[in-house]
Order: C-alpha cells, then sequence, then structure tokens
C-alpha cells in the first residue's frame, strides 16, 4: 500500500520542479528573442538615428539595426514583408500608405522632430560665409564676383524633399535669384555630392547637412519639415512602441 503512495508523491514532486521551472524558461526564451530591432528611416537621418541608437542601446541593452533609403522604397519594402518595427518618415504619402494596408499601429504614429531648410556651402576656404538674413544671401548673390556660382538640390519632380524645398524658396524673394542656378540631382545625398565636387552650394536639410564634414550651413531658414515615426505591426511591437517613445522624448537623439 506504501508502494503507490510513494510513487505519487514522486510524480507530484516531479510536476512542480516542472511548473517552477517552465516560467524561468519561458522568461529566458522571450528576452532571447526579443532583443533586436530593426528601424527604417531615410538615408539623410543616418547620423541622427545612429547617435540616438548608440545612447538607446548603452541604456536599455536592446540590439537596434537601422536600414537606410527613400521613404518611396522602405514603404514598398514593409508591404512586401520585409521585417521590420519601426518606420521612419518626413513624407505622410508613404506613412499613410502603410497604415491603409493595415501594415502599422495606427495609435503609435508619433511626431519625432523638426528638420530645418539650409543654405550650405562647399567651400575649402577656412572662413565659409555665413549669412545672417535672406537679404544677405541677395546680396552676396548679385556681387559680380559670385555670380556664375551654381546651387544643388533634390529635383523637386522625384523628390519630396525637392519639391518641399522648391515651395518654402517660392514664398520668398529669394527664388527669382536662386533659380537660374538651381543644379538638380535625384536626392539629397546626390546634390550634397554635387555640391562638393563642384564647391558649389546646395539647398539641404539641417540633419544631412551634420553629416557630411565639408559642408558649412550658411543660413537656416524658416520653413522645417516633421519628421513622423510608426511602429510596425508585427511580434516586436512592444519594444518598437518603448524605442520610438524613447526618439519622441530625446528629439530623436539630440535632446
Amino acid at each position: 500500500p506504501r508502494q503507490p503512495a510513494r510513487a505519487m508523491r514522486g510524480l507530484l514532486l516531479l510536476a512542480l520542479a516542472w511548473l517552477l521551472a517552465t516560467p524561468a524558461a519561458n522568461a529566458e526564451e522571450f528576452s532571447a528573442e526579443k532583443t533586436s530591432i530593426t528601424v527604417l528611416a531615410p538615408t539623410n537621418l543616418a547620423t541622427k538615428l545612429s547617435r540616438m541608437i548608440r545612447l538607446y542601446t548603452a541604456s536599455t541593452g536592446m540590439t537596434v539595426s537601422a536600414q537606410y533609403a527613400p521613404s518611396s522604397e522602405l514603404a514598398q519594402r514593409i508591404s512586401d514583408g520585409e521585417p521590420a518595427d519601426l518606420f521612419i518618415s518626413a513624407d505622410r504619402e508613404w506613412l499613410t500608405y502603410v497604415r491603409q494596408r493595415g501594415l502599422t499601429d495606427v495609435f503609435s504614429e508619433a511626431r519625432l522632430f523638426s528638420d530645418r531648410l539650409v543654405l550650405a556651402s562647399a567651400t575649402a576656404s577656412l572662413m565659409p560665409p555665413v549669412f545672417r538674413s535672406e537679404q544677405d544671401i541677395a546680396a552676396y548673390m548679385e556681387d559680380p564676383l559670385h555670380v556664375a556660382e551654381t546651387v544643388y538640390y533634390p529635383d523637386p519632380a522625384i523628390s519630396y524633399y525637392g519639391a518641399f524645398m522648391q515651395a518654402a524658396l517660392l514664398k520668398t524673394p529669394l527664388w527669382p535669384l536662386l533659380s537660374p542656378r538651381l543644379v538638380t540631382a535625384p536626392d539629397i545625398i546626390q546634390a550634397q555630392t554635387g555640391a562638393i565636387r563642384e564647391t558649389a552650394w546646395v539647398l539641404t536639410l539641417e540633419s544631412a547637412a551634420a553629416s557630411n564634414a565639408k559642408l558649412h550651413v550658411a543660413y537656416r531658414f524658416g520653413e522645417a519639415l516633421e519628421y513622423y515615426g510608426v511602429v510596425v505591426a508585427g511580434e516586436n511591437m512592444a519594444q518598437a512602441r518603448m524605442l520610438l517613445e524613447y526618439a519622441v522624448k530625446s528629439n530623436l537623439g539630440g535632446n
């Protein structure tokens, strides 16, 4: 009679040991699976976003990888099923594109920071020009010594950023003066590369100019682009929300 009781007691002890071990095992498995998230962002944010990722990883231990490309391409990649956890863009059209396809957490969309339109020079001079006003820019460009200088910028026909820049300049008295000098490029990075190659000027965004030591910001316009972030639907949504919250609070790492 004692033998069945002893066997039953052994089974109960084994079951109890399994129950106690299971939560820890599950926690370890969850931790192992959720230690990396992927961010898709525009190329011109590479320097700014990389700095924020380093700060976030140092603070939380979470591994974050970033991939950079035009917003149109990134949105299409999300639509095609490429793994991603957070999507950042200044072009609301592509945020809407992924949202309408049910690919994002619609309640997570948040404004991250403002990126100002700037005029930058690629001069090799130790004292590059700095303008205090649009009138200063006009006076410089009208000087016979500078009438042949060109200004690169993204092509507004194919670039969201170029269209933004053109619309912003059309509101100023500078447009008639600058438009004959404008040289278009497919995107911001190539516009900056062209300006450096030709030792010229470039209309760009502050975040993009800051990523290139060969450019010197000469003037900051009042117009600015707003960047937004949204969590992509998937298994890492909780971790992506935490990163997005950090990005908002830290002004994308710029505080």
